[in-house]
């Protein structure tokens, strides 16, 4: 058990419970985008719908300049979040696909060398043999894909995705671990069929049948894929998960997670994928801590915890507050995530 974690979990929670807007403590999580371009536009993605984001009544979104972070500003974060130490995790996901930045080896290296554990996502389209020896050659990471043991809705809703090529990637990615006899990366393979389907058991088929394609390869964990409809910006046929009862959820991201988009800018929610609501930027004029507290960031706490995501611009059209799904819903998920969360880190 990581005990400095568990308090600031704690800590966090304690906060998000009395809707406090200004935090003793710093971020648990840090989302660090590597690149926003992907060369998938799945349909539970914004990157599905062009013009990028105008859809979302905010034409100039459709504008939204693409690149990578430089590694400089990378590890420029990296000493800054080693500061503020314990950290739950550091994403390296943002819009984009990871594997997409030509210098995502030196990413998981760097943040290896300052005592951390990244995990990103990937659509696992581009392990190829190479790649897949480099990145496990690069150090220790954590790895979500999203797939499906249906080709049709996997190829229906991962638009750009062939299901036999990212098949055969996975299978080479993990054949490549258990040669290796080392314990990372920790894979967890999501699938995406869920959000296609009604029936909870048709959902536990599903993932049944994912297990059965890789029973021999080391899969650290298996989940499904809960839809959501970001900030309002996706595909309104997306079946979206439910809460329990439809009341409002006050959302934990503002009282939890630090994102900073490829270029610099911070914004107050890793949903917020095309930075409408940039609250500063990690340039150095400002610490994480003030912009963490910062005047953009205490009234979004204030509004989401007087019920009134309508007054924010990226949280009016959310689903979040009625889907639920936390880090901190209830103390039983909160030490769950802790046991999960604390391979990921080295404090």
């Amino acid at each position: 058990m990581n005990l400095p974690l568990l308090f600031r979990y704690t800590t966090a929670f304690l906060s998000y419970s009395r809707r406090k807007t200004i935090l003793g403590y710093p971020p648990l999580f840090y989302s660090i985008e590597a690149t926003n371009v992907c060369n998938f536009q799945c349909r539970y993605c914004p990157q599905g719908y062009e013009p990028y984001g105008s859809h979302q009544g905010n034409p100039s979104a459709g504008d939204l300049k693409k690149g990578r972070m430089s590694v400089s500003l990378f590890e420029s974060m990296l000493r800054q979040i080693a500061e503020l130490r314990p950290v739950s995790r550091v994403y390296l996901t943002g819009t984009g696909e990871p594997l997409l930045h030509p210098e995502l080896e030196e990413f998981v290296s760097l943040s290896n060398r300052y005592g951390f554990v990244p995990s990103f996502s990937s659509n696992g389209s581009l392990f190829s043999q190479k790649r897949s020896r480099s990145l496990l050659d690069s150090g220790r990471f954590l790895l979500t894909v999203d797939f499906s043991p249906n080709k049709s809705i996997y190829e229906d809703y991962r638009c750009g995705g062939n299901w036999e090529t990212v098949y055969a990637n996975l299978k080479n990615l993990l054949t490549l671990k258990r040669e290796s006899g080392g314990d990372y990366p920790k894979v967890e393979i999501r699938d995406m069929s869920t959000i296609a389907m009604n029936s909870v058991k048709e959902k536990e088929r599903s993932l049944s049948d994912l297990r059965e394609m890789f029973v021999d390869l080391p899969v650290e964990r298996y989940s499904q894929l809960k839809a959501h409809r970001w900030t309002g910006n996706i595909d309104k046929d997306i079946r979206a998960a439910k809460a329990n009862n439809g009341s409002y959820k006050l959302c934990t991201h503002p009282w939890s997670i630090f994102v900073v988009a490829w270029n610099g800018d911070v914004v107050a929610c890793c949903r917020d994928l095309e930075c409408q609501y940039v609250v500063g930027r990690v340039d150095g004029r400002e610490s994480i801590m003030e912009i963490w507290n910062g005047e953009k960031m205490q009234t979004l706490r204030k509004a989401l915890a007087a019920k009134r995501p309508e007054d924010i611009s990226i949280c009016k059209g959310c689903d979040r507050p009625l889907t639920g799904g936390s880090v901190a819903r209830s103390k039983s998920q909160m030490i769950r995530a802790i046991f999960w969360d604390k391979i990921a880190s080295r404090q």
